[in-house]
This record gives structure tokens, C-alpha cells and sequence, in this order.
């Protein structure tokens, strides 16, 4: 690395390359805070971060789903992440695990960026670069256990366009630091050694070649080895990568869900075109300056924009590494050093007003209500909430003291384990987030019933089911064949959910 890095941007006299550069890292931390809160893997992050801190240990059994023996094994790999964000909400509540997703997300894409300018990128191409990624970041964003995995994985790809001339053992025990912690925090960990390969691999190409020497490629065989050994650093040690595997055949048997991230982008919507146009954007600029780039790093970002063509969940990544990648593209030239005192002011005025309306983000202040009228929930206790979660319908269960079965919709999962169980784990409800856990066959018995398939009232009775919490639109067919029938009651209706109960 040659560049110099952020902090060499900032400072009196503040210049307009500061500006450019605080742009990205300023709107991709007010899309985080006025973004409302998806209850999908929010909530179930909550549950068990709640479920460490009541057990006192890791949760390792089935302890929800009441379809499902007690003793069935589950592991939980992101559990510091889930601790994290339990004890977040304990302490500022809600709006607090949002500011962290703020934090997380400008982090990460200011690694990145620092990252691109050590290697010698121009500022305000960079800034451009890292403008255009913060939209498909803020789109693949949410407040969950993956939001702390982007620092990590800016700060591996940091180690990996680190210059692997000589051996560096200290940097070797970062880099190893870092994937112990990502090991820990999400599933995506699985990225740190392919992050390293790709270094690896170029050093073995180059030393084969002739073109490089041996001990180059001691080095990096050493940071893919110290990496790779960080991510054993976790409970269950090498047997966490089982996880994934069963993780991504789990999400294949439930591959029928609603959820856009498992998906492939498609141009006929608005932001898989626009994911699709700046990526074949980015690979026809790599061709197009292919002697600049530098190849420890692009490919890495190439691969991930080749799996973003077959599931969304890799798009973040990918943006993450576009500034990384295509910045060293358009290396910086020699700019004038002085800079008047009347636009030094003028600059320094404008990063003042991101701070400024940063602030006017954060909830209760105007902005953030601005936004919040739509997408929000309009409780002010739970503002931040986005309107998908039906709270009310869940804190009137709770006040009656349901103890029945619950079928409900699976992305509210997590959110009927963080209202019905409260003091301790019990098994409350049918399906939830954790796609390793449950069997392809209770998955078929929860798209019979969700979309009142055959006979689904069969499996009702045999489920033991009393009550139903779902959605009027991913199950109008069953919302319909509920209203018609003289056994069930619609008991309330909030935002676009129906409770129903069984008549006794």
C-alpha cells in the first residue's frame, strides 16, 4: 500500500476531498436510521440473546417449536452477535440496535474506503464508487447478527491487499483476531478464508511464474492459515462449518419462501436492476483497466458478483468490496495543497450539516418522524419498529395469557418466541428463522396450512392449532377460508395481520 489512508483527508484546512468522502459514509448512516426495523431476524436475534443470558450457556436444543421434540440439536453459531444485540435492547431498547446497525454499516464502508486509498485510488472517484454502493448496502441491511460481520469482513479484505513481501506475525494474529470474532458473530464468517485464497492463490501464480519469490508466498500461505485457524475459535471449533453447509440444504428444502435475499436478482424489479446495471458496470471497468487492478482483491470481488447473480444475500459483500476493488482503477493525481480559509469554511460547514442532520435522525427528532410515517409503526414505544411487526396483536396474547398453539406466519417467528415466552424458553411457536432446525416435512405441513392448500384443516387439528396469526396478504387464501368457516373467530385485526381463534 502506498496511498494514504481516510484520516489524511481530514483535518484543518478541511478540503473538498473530505466532503466527497464523508458523502458515502453519511447517507449510508441515515438510510440505517430511518430505515424501520424488519421483525423477520430481528426479533428471533432478540430471543436468543435473552435465551444465553436466562440459560446461562449457549442455547444447544430446540426450546420454541412446539412441532419439534425438545431435545432436537441446534446450533447457534451467531451467538456474541445475538448477546450483543439483546444487551442493546436492554439498555436503550429498539432505537439502540439501530444506531448500531449505523455504526456497523459506516464502519465497514469506511475500511473499505481506507483501504482503496492506502492502495493509491483517487478521493473523489472512490467517494463516486462508494456513493453508488450504498444503496444495494442500505437495500441488504437490516438490523440482525450479519450487521456485525461488516467490519469484519472490510477488515479481512484490508489483510488481504496487505503487501505479502515478508513474513508479519503480528498482522498474521489480527487477521486471526478478526475471524475468531466474525466466527462468533454470523455465518458469513465462511468468507474469511476465501478472502484470503485469493492472495494466496495470485502469490502461488506469481511464484510459479518465476515473476515473485518463494517467500512471498510463505506469507500469505501464512495469513491463509492463521486466518483459517481464527475461524476454529468458536464453540464448536472446525464442526462450525457443518453449520453452514446445513444451513444453505435447510434454505434449499424452504427455497419456495417469500424471502427476496435467497432469490436471485431479477431485472424486473427496481432494485435487482439496479444491481445488475452496476455490476456489469464494474466488470466492464475492470476489463476496460485491467492493467491497474489489483488482483488480491478483485477477484474476490468478482467471485462475490458472480454469486450475487444466484442469491441476493451476497450483494452487501459484493458493495462492500466495489470501493476495495474499483477504486485502484482510477489512481490519484497531484492536486494543489492550498486551500483558502473561505473554502476551507465552506467544506467544513457542509460535513457540519451531515453531523447535523445525523442527529435529526435519530427517533423522536424531526427527520426521523418525517420518515417514520411511512414504513414506521406509530406506537411511540416502538417507533422504530417497521409496520410488519404486529405488535398489538402480540401484546394482547400476551395479556390474556395464551398458552394454546399458535400457527402463525414464519416470519413472525421470532416475534411470538419474544412476546409469549418472556421469563424463560418454552415451546411457543410453530416455525421461526432457524431454517437448519426444522425438517423439510414440517416446512410442507407450514406452506399447506399458510396457503390453505388440500386439506389444511386436517393438519390444523392434528397440530393441535387454536389459534392463528397471519398475514392478509402472503395467506389471503387461508384469511378467506377462516372468514367462511363457523369454527373460527376473527378475534382483532392490526395493520395487515388477522388473529383468529378457535371457537369453544
Amino acid at each position: 500500500m502506498s496511498g494514504r489512508g481516510l484520516r489524511h483527508h481530514f483535518g484543518w484546512p478541511s478540503s473538498l476531498d473530505a466532503v466527497w468522502l464523508t458523502s458515502p459514509l453519511f447517507l449510508v448512516a441515515a438510510s440505517a436510521l430511518l430505515s424501520p426495523v424488519r421483525p423477520f431476524d430481528y426479533f428471533w436475534a432478540l430471543v436468543q440473546g435473552r435465551a444465553c443470558v436466562q440459560l446461562g450457556a449457549i442455547p444447544s436444543e430446540n426450546a420454541f417449536l412446539f412441532t419439534l421434540p425438545a431435545q432436537a440439536p441446534f446450533f447457534d453459531q451467531p451467538w456474541l452477535a445475538e448477546l450483543a444485540m439483546f444487551a442493546a435492547h436492554s439498555l436503550g431498547g429498539h432505537w439502540l440496535n439501530v444506531l448500531l446497525l449505523a455504526l456497523c454499516l459506516s464502519l465497514g464502508l469506511a475500511l473499505g474506503m481506507d483501504t482503496a486509498l492506502r492502495l493509491g485510488a483517487d478521493a473523489r472517484a472512490l467517494a463516486l464508487i462508494a456513493l453508488f454502493s450504498v444503496p444495494i448496502l442500505a437495500l441488504g441491511a437490516g438490523v440482525r447478527t450479519q450487521m456485525f460481520a461488516y467490519p469484519c469482513f472490510s477488515a479481512m479484505l484490508r489483510s488481504a491487499s496487505a503487501r505479502g513481501d515478508r513474513i508479519d506475525p503480528k498482522r498474521a494474529l489480527a487477521s486471526a483476531g478478526v475471524a475468531a470474532l466474525w466466527a462468533n458473530l454470523h455465518g458469513s464468517f465462511v468468507l474469511a478464508p476465501l478472502l484470503m485464497a485469493a492472495p494466496l492463490t495470485v502469490s502461488l501464480f506469481k511464484t510459479l511464474t518465476g515473476r515473485e519469490p518463494a517467500s512471498d508466498l510463505r506469507a500469505r500461505s501464512l495469513g491463509f492459515l492463521a486466518v483459517t485457524a481464527g475461524t476454529f475459535v468458536n464453540p464448536s471449533g472446525p464442526l462450525v462449518y457443518l453449520y453452514v453447509a446445513r444451513l444453505g440444504r435447510a434454505v434449499n428444502v424452504a427455497g419456495t419462501t417469500d424471502v427476496a435475499e435467497w432469490q436471485a436478482p431479477r431485472l424486473s424489479s427496481s432494485a435487482g436492476a439496479l444491481f445488475l446495471v452496476l455490476l456489469g458496470l464494474s466488470f466492464s471497468a475492470l476489463v476496460r483497466y485491467r492493467r491497474r487492478i489489483v488482483p488480491e482483491v478483485t477477484w474476490s470481488f468478482v467471485a462475490l458478483g458472480l454469486l450475487s447473480l444466484s442469491s441476493q444475500r451476497f450483494e452487501s459483500w459484493c458493495a462492500l468490496a466495489g470501493p476495495v476493488a474499483l477504486g485502484p482503477l482510477f489512481p490519484a493525481r497531484a492536486k494543489a495543497s492550498h486551500v483558502s480559509r473561505a473554502a476551507s469554511s465552506v467544506n467544513a460547514a457542509l460535513i457540519a450539516t451531515f453531523a447535523a442532520v445525523l442527529l435529526l435522525s435519530l427517533p423522536g427528532l424531526p427527520l426521523f418522524e418525517r420518515a417514520a410515517q411511512v414504513g414506521h409503526l406509530p406506537y411511540p414505544e416502538a417507533r422504530v419498529l417497521s409496520s410488519e411487526t404486529p405488535l398489538r396483536l402480540g401484546e394482547l396474547l400476551f395479556r390474556s395469557g395464551y398458552r394454546g398453539r399458535l400457527f402463525h406466519d414464519q416470519a413472525l417467528g421470532g416475534f411470538v418466541e419474544w412476546v409469549l415466552a418472556p421469563d424463560a424458553p418454552r415451546p411457543v411457536a410453530f416455525v421461526d428463522q432457524r431454517f437448519e432446525l426444522t425438517p423439510a416435512e414440517l416446512w410442507r405441513d407450514y406452506f399447506t396450512v399458510a396457503e390453505a392448500r388440500g386439506d389444511f384443516r386436517a393438519l390444523l387439528r392434528r397440530y393441535d392449532i387454536d389459534a392463528l396469526l397471519v398475514h392478509d396478504g402472503r395467506s389471503a387464501a387461508l384469511v378467506h377460508a377462516l372468514n367462511q368457516d363457523p369454527r373460527w373467530l376473527l378475534r382483532a385485526r392490526e395493520l395487515r395481520y388477522s388473529l383468529f381463534v378457535l371457537k369453544r
